[in-house]
């Protein structure tokens, strides 16, 4: 029987590592990767973007401070990017234009996409001529996450775990045992169940079903974990090589999420957590119910299918 997996901090061991990346240096973010920017004082200044907000916003200031005074020759200037969600966009819109930040925050899904560009610095050669940089001071993960084919693209800045928060009150009130690391999926549901209560508003689990990033990360880790993923049949399977489901294949791929092409028998119907279907006339639209089945439409994946498919068809008029 498949167990809930259960990490270091709770249900799901799923790291998302997100990256600093270094996307050339240049004088107040315009020069060249192997030339941060001097002044006639000799002072280098270096750009540093990023998205974060309230205390992350006033944690980045701080340790910027701290690093100014600790290397007066070296000034570094934090500037907000607007959000994190946009960073790529933002990034390589800036890389185009010749004014690119020195130092960025990306998401680790993105490194695949930045590496393209011939402006971005790679730090292999800057890390083995350094044998104070501890790059396996790292996990194996963060790594992984901050690498393309061998290429060092950034150096890892966040990672999260995904955890399980339960209240103990309720599980007393319920008469159920805490959560284990033996639970398994049927342990989950059992309980979740027994806490269901729709008269009080009180629902036994609950995630966030927003088509964010969170979503997606919360949602995919669970199929995962349940030995599920994101598929849609090849065109050996007899699906019509549209281009709608071509860019929503790229597109999703491009901005983090899993697809796979496979055959797949009909009889996959039977157990899809979420079904839609794409068409040049109706984008992506979600699919609510199989022969007398009730299929959630859209989903959270679907929703967030909906939701890049949309934005890139508008950023890319003509993809």
């Amino acid at each position: 029987m498949r167990r809930v997996s259960i990490g270091i901090v709770g249900l799901l061991a799923l790291v998302l590592a997100a990256v600093a990346l270094t996307a050339g240096c240049g004088a107040s973010g315009g020069g060249t990767p192997a030339s941060p920017g001097a002044s006639p004082t000799g002072v280098v200044n270096i750009t540093m973007w990023h998205g974060d907000l309230d205390y992350a916003a006033k944690a980045d200031n701080v340790l910027v401070a701290q690093w100014n005074k600790a290397n007066p020759n070296i000034h570094v200037k934090a500037l907000y990017n607007g959000s994190n969600d946009y960073a790529l966009q933002k990034t390589l819109t800036a890389i185009a234009g010749g004014k690119p930040p020195d130092i960025t925050y990306l998401f680790g899904s993105w490194m695949a996409n930045i590496v393209k560009s011939p402006k971005v610095v790679l730090l292999n050669d800057l890390m083995a001529n350094d044998p104070s940089f501890k790059w396996n001071d790292f996990w194996p993960a963060e790594r992984l996450a901050a690498t393309v084919n061998g290429k060092i693209v950034g150096l890892p800045a966040l990672v999260d775990n995904l955890a399980i928060v339960y209240n103990k009150k309720l599980f007393d009130k319920a008469g159920l045992s805490y959560p284990t690391a033996q639970w398994t999926w049927d342990d989950f549901r059992a309980a979740a169940k027994k806490l269901t209560i729709p008269a009080q508003k009180q629902f036994g689990w609950a995630y966030p079903a927003d088509a964010s990033e969170d979503t997606v990360w919360h949602w995919e880790a669970m199929l995962w974990d349940y030995d599920g993923d994101i598929l849609t049949p090849d065109l050996a399977s007899g699906p019509l090589a549209g281009i709608t489901r071509a860019l929503v294949i790229e597109w999703c791929r491009e901005d983090g999420l899993t697809v796979r092409e496979e055959p797949l028998p009909m009889s996959i119907l039977d157990r899809a957590q979420e079904v839609f279907i794409t068409s040049s006339t109706k984008d992506v639209m979600g699919v609510d119910a199989i022969d007398d089945r009730q299929v959630t439409a859209p989903g959270p994946v679907t929703a967030q299918v909906i939701e890049i498919f949309g934005r890139l068809s508008r950023e890319r008029l003509d993809p």
